[in-house]
């Protein structure tokens, strides 16, 4: 926060900090930001752990915007569940209608029941239905 903006890139770096304070405190700090940390994250999301992922996906959508709905719907190829419902929440957080249809799409895609279950109460609470 004391950083500003340029900071970005080394903040988004430590989302995917061993210390869980540290990642959130990371997120809070570039969700301030707003959409001038974007790039710093979605430069970093691709090598990042599962983890970072999960925070990752939940601060774009907290951030907004044309580019943190790319980078969301990247997220949505992931192996990992978690990955893919951060992304979904991520997506329907935004409000926008494509990011929400892209959110429902994944959705009826899934095939995890725990995974579906946080997705449909993302998209279910999002502002475009």
């Amino acid at each position: 926060k004391v950083a500003g903006e340029a900071e970005a890139d080394r903040i988004a770096v430590m989302l995917d900090d061993p210390n869980h304070g540290v990642r959130f405190a990371a997120a809070g700090s570039l969700a301030e930001m707003g959409p001038a940390a974007v790039d710093a994250v979605a430069l970093r999301v691709r090598v990042m752990s599962s983890t970072a992922k999960v925070l990752a996906a939940h601060t774009l959508g907290r951030l907004g915007g044309l580019r943190a709905a790319e980078c969301l719907e990247t997220l949505l190829e992931s192996t990992d569940w978690a990955v893919r419902s951060a992304a979904v929440a991520g997506l329907a957080r935004l409000g926008e209608a494509t990011a929400v249809e892209m959110a429902k799409q994944a959705l009826s895609e899934e095939s995890n029941p725990l995974a579906r279950s946080l997705m449909k109460a993302s998209v279910v609470g999002s502002h475009v239905q």
